[in-house]
């Protein structure tokens, strides 16, 4: 597949299926969380991870969920014992309950990939009507501002009323 210069980095990683750096860290985390639950190994992955025990029988007893320790620090929240069962847990049921390793991988790149493209839309949209407001914002209030510097280049008003009136309105 040829780039060209001009072209969007965004619309190649969509038209390659590669995800960002921050998402490619969760897949690896999630990955590494499934090898160690289903295989046991490495071992030491193993003991860090322990599955949520309730003590009340519900309908989400059998999801397997994970139990998130506790931490003090910030940098606590980014060790594989807190992350990897915070990501783990918000999977949904049918990413988590896959059989193999494969099929696992295969639903979880086509999970994060959705829900990284769905974040891109909303956000693309949500800037796209801000900057239709701003630009209704600058037509309507253009003609005031001319009014103002008029009023102040004939001293007529206070300078810093101004510049007060562009930081508030602006």
């Amino acid at each position: 597949m040829y780039a060209y210069r001009s072209s969007s980095s965004t619309e190649l990683l969509k038209q390659l299926h590669w995800l960002p750096i921050e998402w490619r860290i969760r897949f690896k985390l999630d990955s590494s969380t499934y090898k160690a639950l289903h295989t046991g190994h490495p071992p030491y992955l193993t003991d860090l991870l322990q599955y949520h025990k309730s003590s009340v029988s519900t309908r989400s007893s059998a999801s397997q969920l994970l139990a998130i320790p506790r931490h003090n620090l910030s940098f606590g929240s980014r060790s594989f014992r807190v992350s990897a069962p915070r990501i783990w847990n918000s999977l949904t049921p049918h990413i988590r309950q896959c059989q193999t390793l494969a099929t696992f991988r295969c639903h979880l790149k086509t999970h994060y990939f959705l829900r990284l493209w769905r974040f891109i839309n909303h956000l693309l949209t949500y800037l796209l009507m801000i900057s239709v407001h701003i630009k209704l914002v600058c037509f309507w209030f253009a003609p005031l501002f001319r009014i103002l510097e008029i009023f102040q280049v004939f001293g007529a008003l206070d300078p810093t009323a101004v510049t007060r009136w562009h930081t508030t309105v602006g």
